[in-house]
Order: structure tokens, then sequence, then C-alpha cells
């Protein structure tokens, strides 16, 4: 099972005791599928290509929860999956988990499957919602979140639908999203503790979202409003976005944004234990916190406006990931692990990317939020005296700093790159030897290839490759640089002390 880092071994004991009771009773919940023998680790490497997602749907199982896994099932996954075709995710790996079924404690978790949901229609049918969501049960029992939070991320199979997350993704964005009507029931006392909850999440890299009986409104004597949610804001710092329905006839909502949020909860008892059970689960992973009252209002319009407030989340927790760095990444790209220094370079590298995180040769980790003209790599001897350069700007936004323009310089050729903060502005603007968007094909004397990942993309790359001149056991020498909207990235691919090891710059 999964192992926790810190030195509190009851649920490591917890954890062992279940191994052997983790599939229920075939005579009475048929429906549950087995626990994944081969699972996902979500500390280890990803070796793949592709840009990955997964959305982990961790929900109450217990008597009262009907609608709500309705409401999941028809109305808030549909537009998540969506959103995510439209973000241009190669693959959307969705998974679900039910907890708190059970009346006796002979378990508390269920795994009802894995899917690519990618693959489904647009929109998805009925049938296809239900291979992992048509299973829920609503049997009633000891509803505790943490359990099936920490069986959820650790039931993540290996492979689902024939691929290999580990082998097929280079980048994997981890969402889950915790639906439960109770204030947590300790499925046993002292076994599992918040703190475990919070470095499962951690070191899984997870974004936790709850939906939870809050009540969401401001004080009578203050604006008195009503809000679905609120989320740590990703555009104003420290400022907390509140979603507030524009009417119970409306399928809309407004963002409300507020320097805190406990005078908006009702921390006198109407909540219960749910205001100290999640609300910092969820914000410390920079997720949102949603009313599980204000869902059960119900009425078509104001469910819509609900459902278009939570998928709009992702969507922002999705973009916050990648312009900031913290999505698990390819290892052997240079982006995470690998690197070394000049007298060890074994197939990593240095990289730029975010807002900014700097790694250099020797795997060392830094970060600069200022706003300045920088010297990333140069090597005037580089590839028998043709000279390497490449330089970075960045640009200062309130407190942080983020890549906004990327030159390359090999031989005579100079390569210049900028990405674009207008949502319909899909190219990749770039200059060669001062001319925007000429014709390009070397750089250098280099084969160099431009990418974008579809037709309506905010995703574009440059690949320059330098395997005519230099060799790795890893695979071809390579520079990449791609942007996502207004944010830049530069990093290198199978880096070898041959080719980068007399480098000078940000990197060492």
């Amino acid at each position: 099972m999964m192992t926790m880092d810190n030195s509190n071994s009851n649920y490591k004991t917890l954890v062992l005791s279940l191994s052997s009771v983790l599939l229920f009773n075939a005579a009475s919940v048929s429906a549950v599928v087995a626990v994944p023998t081969d699972k996902y680790d979500h500390q280890g490497t990803l070796s793949g290509v592709q840009d990955c997602a997964l959305l982990s749907l961790v929900v109450d199982e217990s008597g009262s929860m009907t609608w709500e896994h309705e409401f999941l099932k028809t109305k808030a996954i549909p537009l998540m999956v969506a959103d995510y075709r439209t973000k241009n995710y190669d693959h959307l790996f969705l998974c679900s988990h039910g907890f708190g079924a059970q009346k006796n404690k002979d378990t508390g978790f269920a795994f009802h499957g894995c899917v690519d949901a990618l693959t489904w229609s647009d929109p998805p049918t009925n049938t296809e919602l239900g291979t992992v969501m048509g299973t829920w049960r609503t049997l009633g029992g000891v509803e505790d979140a943490y359990l099936g939070v920490l069986e959820g991320i650790e039931n993540t199979p290996a492979t689902i639908d024939g691929i290999q997350l580990a082998t097929t993704c280079g980048t994997m964005f981890k969402s889950m999203i915790m639906l439960t009507d109770e204030d947590r029931d300790e499925f046993l006392a002292g076994q599992i503790t918040k703190t475990d909850v919070e470095t499962g999440l951690s070191n899984a890299g997870f974004v936790f979202n709850a939906i939870v009986n809050l009540d969401m409104s401001s004080p009578p004597d203050k604006e008195n409003f009503e809000s679905f949610g609120f989320f740590p804001s990703d555009d104003t710092a420290g400022k907390f976005e509140f979603f507030v329905p524009d009417g119970t006839s409306l399928p809309t909502y407004t963002t409300l944004y507020k320097d805190e949020y406990l005078t908006y909860l009702d921390t006198g008892g109407g909540a219960g234990t749910s205001i100290n059970d999640y609300t910092t689960l969820a914000l410390d992973t920079k997720g949102a916190v949603y009313d599980l009252g204000m869902l059960r209002l119900q009425g078509d319009p104001y469910t819509e406006a609900f459902a278009n407030s939570l998928a709009d989340t992702q969507v922002k927790e999705i973009t916050n990931a990648e312009s900031t760095g913290t999505l698990q990444t390819v290892t052997n790209s240079g982006t995470t692990g690998g690197g070394g220094g000049a007298e060890s370079f074994t197939g990593g590298g240095g990289t730029v990317l975010g807002d900014p995180h700097f790694k250099t040769w020797k795997n060392e980790h830094y970060e600069y939020h200022g706003q300045c003209d920088m010297v990333f790599v140069k090597d005037p001897n580089f590839a028998n005296g043709l000279g390497l350069d490449i330089h970075i700007r960045s640009k200062l936004v309130r407190y942080w700093s983020y890549i906004q323009s990327v030159a390359i310089r090999i031989g005579s050729d100079i390569l210049e790159l900028q990405g674009s903060a207008d949502p319909e502005d899909y190219s990749f603007h770039y200059w060669i030897n001062y001319e925007y968007q000429a014709e390009i094909d070397t750089l250098g004397g280099f084969p160099i290839k431009g990418h974008s990942k579809k037709v309506h993309s905010h995703k574009n790359k440059f690949e320059i490759d330098l395997s005519s001149a230099f060799t790795s056991s890893e695979g071809p020498t390579k520079i990449l640089v791609s942007s996502f909207k207004e944010f830049l990235k530069v990093e290198f691919e199978n880096a070898s002390e041959e080719a980068f090891g007399n480098t000078i710059g940000l990197l060492g």
C-alpha cells in the first residue's frame, strides 16, 4: 500500500489490515471492481511524450447521495471532459472511487475503475459515463473521506485502457474531487490523521477539491451574498475568489475577490467539523472548496451555474499548474530529475520554466522573481567554434515573474521567440534573423522543427536537433523551446558533457 513519508505507523497498520478485505462481499455488491494490483507510482518517473491528466473522483456512497452522484455523472463531469479537450490533453484518465457504503467496518473503500475519458464521444453518452460512475452505491455506512482520499491515491492503476501511464505520459496534471454530505466519520478512531492526508496529497502531487457541507455566505451585516465555493485566486495575489450565483433562474455566476475566507464560513456549528476536516486540505494544494448545501438547492439553471463554476475551477487549476511548472513531468528531458554537472551529464539537463524555476546542470533548483535580461547559456566554442548563446528576458507581474522571451544564437543565425497572453492568439511568435515568422529549416546548420498540438492550441514548441554534432546514449541531443500562452520554457533533452560541458551562465 502507500508509503507515507511520516512516522505515524497507525495508517500503515490500518492499510495492511485492509489489504485482505478491500473486495466487498460479492453477493451484496457485485458491481465493485477489484482494486488494481499493478499500481501507478505517483512519485516515479515519466518517460513518454504525451500530455496527460488524472482526474480522481472520491465520492460518499451513503444513502443520501443519489442526486449528487447523478449531478457529477450527468452535469459536472461532461463539462470537465469538454474543458480538458479544449486544453488539448492527449489523455484524461478518469478514476472513480467510493467510501462509506458499508454499515459494518470490514472496509470503507471501493474502487469503481478508470477510463481514458477523451476516447468518449463528444458529448459523452450515458453508457460511456456509466462505465466508471454507474456503479456508485447508496448503502449508507461509516463515511470516512480521509480513508477514501488515501485509498483513491493508492489505487490508481499503472495501466488504464491499455495505456501505461509512466511510459506514455511526459506530463501529468492530477486533480481530485471529493464529495460528501457528512462530517468525517473516523473509520477506525485515531488510525488516519489529517497529517496523513496532507502528506499523501502532497507526495502524489494532487490538487484537492472538496464539495462538503458548509454554510458559505456573507454575514448579514456585510455584503449579504451566498457562494457556491471559493478558491485561492490564480490572478490576484493574496485574494480568494468566491463564486456567487447570479440568480436561481440563471446558469451564470459572478466572481468576488476577498482578502480572506473564514469570515464567510459558518464556524459556529452549522457546518459541523467539515471546515476543519477539509478546507485547508484543499487550499494548501491550491484547490477549491464548494458548499454542498448550495448544490442541493437544485433547479436546472442554478445547477448548471454550479457545474459551470466547478468546471471553470478545473481550468484555473490546470493553467496554474502549467504556468508554474508544478506538473509531474518527464525525467529524460531534464525537466525533473536527471541532470548532473559538467562532470557527470546523465541524460538530464538544465531547464527554466514557469515563474521562473531554474534547474542547473547539477540538478540544483532555484527561483528568480525579477525583471531583466539574463544569460542563460553561453559557449563561444560550441560545435567546433560555431558558438552558442541563449538569452532570456523575464517580466515582472505583481509579486512573481515569468519568461517573456527567448533568443538563441548558433553560428550566425538568431532565433527569437515570444508567447502571447491573448486568449484568441494561437500563434508561436518568432523571428529568424530579425524577420518575423520567416521560413526556418535550420539554425546554425542544425535541423529545427516547429510543433503545435492542434489548430486551436496555446501550446507550441520548437525543437533544435543537435545529433549531427553530439551523441548521447540516451538518445538525440536537442534544445527545446515551448510556449503556453505568454509563458516560455527552455529545456535540454539528453544533455551531455560533450555538448554543454563548457557552458557558462545561469545553469552553471
